[in-house]
């Protein structure tokens, strides 16, 4: 797990500095844009825009590093035609440290994107997240649909890849994460939806 969160921690400098060239390029490519758009037309300056506007990150939940991870994995759905929808208050989040919070959201979503990628209806490719304030407790819920058998055991998700020593970690870090914060990590299935809750006192 020592190994898990230093790669993880790694991935996420790499990907902070990659979203910050990105934002200056697209804010490069908006001004050359508005100095050449007379000589276009309307469908075609709507059809840059649009462009641009997929790579340009406008997702402000209050917390950076779920900025980063959300801006990351929107383009991995708008590849894979999935919806992701995000209520978020980043801000009560801020007790957790930056490579803890990377790893516990970036394995939540991760492993969420993953199972409703092999969905076919095409309806159901959606993933939700939310974190806030719940009455005192912080919580932080991912649900997303899945369409193969899951495999728990010892309250664990067991993994369908074929490396298994190198797999698997996903909820163990998670979980592991979680309690050094006195929180609790908690999932559990109804028909073809799964729900991934994870609680913090306040």
């Amino acid at each position: 797990m020592d190994e898990l969160l230093h790669a993880e921690k790694k991935q996420f400098e790499s990907m902070r500095s990659e979203i910050e060239l990105i934002n200056m390029k697209c804010h490069d490519l908006r001004q050359q844009l508005s100095n050449v758009s007379y000589k276009l037309t309307n469908q075609e300056l709507e059809s840059l825009n649009a462009a641009i506007e997929v790579y340009d990150t406008s997702v402000k939940t209050g917390s950076d590093i779920l900025d980063v991870i959300l801006y990351k994995k929107q383009l991995y759905c708008e590849k894979n035609q999935i919806r992701m929808s995000c209520m978020a208050d980043g801000r009560c989040l801020s007790f957790i440290s930056p490579t803890h919070l990377y790893s516990l959201l970036s394995n939540g979503i991760e492993n969420a994107l993953e199972a409703v990628q092999s969905v076919t209806n095409d309806k159901k490719r959606t993933i939700s997240i939310t974190t806030g304030n719940e009455s005192g407790i912080i919580s932080i819920h991912i649900t997303n649909y899945f369409n193969s058998d899951l495999i728990i055991k010892d309250d664990v998700i067991q993994t369908n890849k074929k490396n298994k020593d190198r797999h698997g970690f996903g909820i163990k870090s998670m979980r592991h994460i979680t309690e050094q914060y006195n929180g609790t990590l908690t999932f559990h299935t109804d028909e073809d939806i799964f729900y991934l809750h994870i609680y913090f006192p306040r």
